[in-house]
């Protein structure tokens, strides 16, 4: 995940289950990159990333709604920005420690 991959989302929009929207997509991936179990990650709002999102919504003491409102959307951008700077996650730093091994 990159961090120009993230779609500015505005106060008032919202998406919920049967809804398409590339901000959806950037929802899948960013779940399925923080673990959560997503079917896909087209864009399209499914049950799977319905559910995923519920248990995101569970795991951050946010309302669980299902559905993809701003506050959601921020609290999503924030833990992958948190998870991509730890240094597990950083693969060319990792790549770079290997190489300084050998």
């Amino acid at each position: 995940i990159a961090y120009d991959l993230y779609i500015e989302m505005k106060d008032d929009e919202s998406y919920q289950y049967d809804d398409v929207n590339p901000i959806v997509a950037v929802g899948e991936d960013s779940l399925i990159f923080l673990g959560y179990q997503v079917d896909r990650n087209d864009g399209y709002f499914s049950s799977s990333f319905e559910k995923a999102l519920l248990e995101f919504q569970r795991d951050n003491n946010l309302e669980e709604n299902g559905i993809l409102d701003l506050k959601t959307y921020n609290s999503i951008v924030s833990e992958v920005t948190l998870a991509l700077q730890k240094s597990e996650n950083d693969t060319q730093l990792s790549k770079a420690i290997e190489l300084l091994k050998d």
